[in-house]
């Protein structure tokens, strides 16, 4: 406050350093007044201000020159949401800031998970305005990112944020009893077929079940096979008529074969059966129209179990089989495909006392051995899953506990079934692979299961990899409840498809569970 009673007026003055020309803001007559409140002013520059005070015999004095801190704070940054996708667009919605300064939202778009070659696709000065649809075609991935600045400049980015116009949902089938599903495939139609057991349907104790669905998971029909004791369907494949082949165990104790027309209803069954357990694991349907299943057989060969390999005419009847003995208690083929040749590739365990190895088995067209090759370590190791790869070789997941905790296992062989490579995925806890497939990029697809990610006991886990087993994305599906993934395909779309059972959903206790992601795995909310 000026002291004198000669006070005359204040002079406000501001310039953008304090040796620069100042320039008047604003008279102020009373000499109470000792403060001044300026909106308009960039905070990213210093303001420099003095005070000149005035008597009134037009004497005047200018005080020490004071500036304002620089704040360089950015926009507060929106989030978008995730993103719709309905009648072939992408709704993209995202949070409204509702900073004073603010002046403009920027929305981009890019193929590239980084944002890389982003394009400008929507900008807009309205700070309501939070909402922007853009058309999509199908089997679509983009990302986007919206920038918001502030009539300063400075800007912010928010999340980025995926849409997808793939197919994707997740579907629970059953009841109050134990379900479980075990393999499945995509039919020519579109949709998918599922092959399992369960407890809740069907004419007592667990039969087998299978599940026909459309593209969207949609059950189309189911049919239940067995009677009043313990029958379960393992594997599935759509025929060539357009019917379905299921291979599994009728009574507990026999090999079950089963035709189907293409809704579901029975043409044929054949059992295999000896005095003792047999089981079949793998079905596929051969050149020659006829099918190849492979299982474990503890009535023939020279052990408690031993690996069974059938091959069967069109109609079932059994042209001839073989069977496997690793010289030990506990042989089990679990996987079998025809190879390029006309030969068999088989895996699955044999036991070299006291552990497990991975075993894999490749024939003739006539069942005759032409080589086996094993995997593993000190400890428990088996193998779920095999297909021929594009070079000729073959790839095998499973699991191994040979080399720390229980980890899924990948292993690539060539022709010959030396290893080429082999990768481990897992953590600390329990983690496996029960089924695999090459992908149309040259890489592969694994379904299995996993206790040391995810949310809860056991997750379902799928894992893509490039071509040399290289993990490029991995993705866990479950809840609190155990849930478990046995059977993947890639579909024509570019997604995956995979079933098992969950815990965590559904109707009760184990439903099955059918869920289809994207390219990069990725499904519908649950």
């Amino acid at each position: 406050i000026y002291p004198d009673e000669d006070f005359s007026f204040y002079l406000l003055l501001t310039s953008e350093s304090d040796d620069g020309l100042f320039t008047m803001v604003d008279t102020v007559s009373d000499a109470n007044t000792t403060s001044y409140s300026i909106n308009e002013f960039n905070p990213l520059i210093e303001n420099w201000f003095r005070v000149r005070v005035t008597n009134n015999l037009g004497l005047s004095e200018i005080g020490n020159g004071m500036t304002n801190e620089i704040e360089n704070i950015p926009p507060t940054p929106s989030d978008i949401y995730s993103i719709i996708y309905e009648n072939g667009s992408f709704i993209i919605t995202w949070s409204q800031n509702n900073d004073d300064d603010f002046q403009s939202y920027t929305l981009y778009e890019s193929t590239s998970e980084d944002m890389s070659s982003e394009t400008l696709i929507f900008e807009t000065d309205e700070r309501t305005d939070t909402t922007y649809v853009t058309g999509i075609g199908e089997d679509e991935i983009r990302y986007y990112q919206v920038v918001i600045e502030d009539v300063w400049g400075l800007q912010t980015v928010s999340n980025i944020e995926f849409g997808s116009s793939y197919i994707k949902f997740e579907k629970t089938f059953g009841g109050s009893g134990e379900d479980y599903g075990r393999s499945v495939q995509q039919t020519t139609d579109g949709g998918y077929i599922i092959t399992g057991f369960t407890t809740s349907y069907g004419n007592g104790g667990a039969d087998a079940w299978l599940i026909k669905t459309n593209s969207n998971g949609d059950e189309e029909w189911n049919q239940t096979f067995g009677g009043n004791y313990l029958d379960k369907g393992w594997s599935v494949q759509q025929t060539t008529d357009g019917g379905y082949i299921i291979t599994g165990q009728v009574d507990w104790y026999d090999m079950w074969l089963i035709k189907t027309n293409s809704q579901g209803t029975e043409e044929w069954n054949q059992t295999f059966e000896g005095s003792d357990t047999d089981d079949g694991y793998s079905v596929q349907q051969t050149t020659d129209g006829g099918y190849i299943i492979t299982g474990r057989t503890e009535s023939y060969g020279n052990g408690d179990y031993d690996i069974w390999l059938i091959k069967t005419y069109s109609n079932g009847d059994e042209e001839w089989n073989q069977t496997f003995d690793g010289g030990s208690n506990y042989d089990y083929g679990y996987s079998v495909q025809q190879t390029d040749d006309g030969g068999y590739i088989i895996t699955g365990r044999t036991n070299p006392y006291p552990d497990y190895d991975v075993w894999l088995i490749k024939t003739d067209s006539n069942g005759n051995e032409e080589w086996n090759q094993t995997f593993g370590g000190s400890s428990f190791d088996e193998g779920h899953s095999v297909q021929q790869t594009t070079d000729g070789g073959y790839i095998i997941t499973g699991y191994t506990y040979s080399f720390g905790s229980t980890d899924a296992w990948l292993i690539k062989t060539d022709s010959n079934g030396n290893e080429e490579w082999n990768q481990t995925f897992g953590g600390s806890w329990g983690d496996n692979g029960r089924s695999v497939q090459q992908t149309i990029d040259g890489g592969f697809i694994i379904i299995g299961n996993t206790a040391s990610y995810g949310n809860g006991d056991y997750d379902i886990w799928l894992i893509k990899t490039d071509l040399e087993g290289n993990e490029e994305w991995n993705q866990t599906f479950g809840g609190s409840g155990e849930d478990y993934g046995y059977s993947v395909q890639q579909t024509t779309d570019g997604g995956y498809i995979i079933t098992g059972y969950t815990l965590s959903y559904g109707n009760g206790s184990r439903d099955i569970w059918l869920i289809k992601t994207d390219s990069e795995g990725n499904t519908a909310p649950y």
